[in-house]
C-alpha cells in the first residue's frame, strides 16, 4: 500500500505503508540511534511524535516484549528507508502504529535539520493531500504543550527489594532507567558485604 509524509511547509515525501492504516498527526523528528527501534518507539519521550529513523535498516533484529521502555508505544508513526523484518512491520500493525518505508529519510533529515521539527502527518493508504495538510496545519505546536499527564503513572509501584531505598518521579521513566537503578542497588550491597568479610 502506499503512503506519504506530509509537513506543515507543504513539503511531502512519499513511501510505502508497513504499518497500519490511517493517518497519524504528531510532530515530526528524527533520532540517529543504530539500534534500539523498538526501545525508541515505547520510550515516553517520544509521545505524539512521529520519528524518522537515520539508519538504513529497522527491524532486522526482531522484536521482543523484554525491550520495551513502558507498556506501550509512545511514538504515533514511524519512517524508515527500509523496514527489516516481517516480526518489526506485523509489531508496528499490531500496535495500531502507521509505518512507512521507502522513504528518503536523508532528505527528510536535511529538511528538518534546516527547518526544525515541524508538524506532520504519516499517511497509509490514499488521502487528498489538501486535506490532510488543513488537518496537519489545525494541531497545536509541541511548543508549551504539557504531554506530561499522558506518559506519567497514576498510581506508586516498587522494585526490587533490600538495599537502599531510591525514589522516582515517573513522569514517563524508562524502564531501562529502573533496571539500572537495581543493577547499581545490587552491586552496592555486594560491596558492602564484601567489606564486611575479614
Amino acid at each position: 500500500m502506499t503512503g506519504f509524509l506530509l509537513l506543515e511547509d507543504g513539503t511531502s515525501f512519499p513511501g510505502r505503508s508497513v504499518g497500519a492504516d490511517g493517518i497519524a498527526l504528531g510532530e515530526a523528528v528524527f533520532t540517529t540511534a543504530m539500534s534500539g527501534y523498538q526501545e525508541v518507539v515505547t520510550d515516553p519521550s517520544f509521545a505524539e511524535q512521529l520519528v524518522c529513523f537515520t539508519a538504513p535498516m529497522i527491524g532486522n533484529y526482531g522484536v521482543s516484549p523484554a525491550r520495551c521502555e513502558s507498556d506501550r508505544p509512545h511514538a504515533r508513526a514511524v519512517l524508515m528507508r527500509q523496514a527489516g523484518g516481517e516480526a518489526w512491520t506485523d509489531w508496528l500493525a499490531e500496535q495500531g502504529i502507521v509505518a512507512l518505508d521507502e522513504l528518503d529519510t536523508r532528505a527528510l533529515v536535511l529538511h528538518l535539520r534546516e527547518r526544525g521539527a515541524m508538524r506532520a502527518a504519516a499517511v497509509a493508504g490514499e488521502c487528498a493531500r489538501g486535506d490532510v495538510l488543513k488537518r496537519v496545519r489545525a494541531q497545536p505546536p509541541m511548543a508549551g504543550r504539557n504531554l506530561v499527564a499522558g506518559v506519567s503513572t497514576q498510581e506508586s509501584w516498587a522494585a526490587g527489594t533490600g538495599g537502599p531505598r531510591i525514589a522516582v518521579l515517573d513522569y514517563g521513566c524508562k524502564r531501562s532507567i529502573v533496571a539500572r537503578l537495581l543493577a547499581a542497588a545490587s552491586l552496592d550491597r555486594r560491596r558492602r558485604r564484601a567489606r564486611r568479610w575479614p
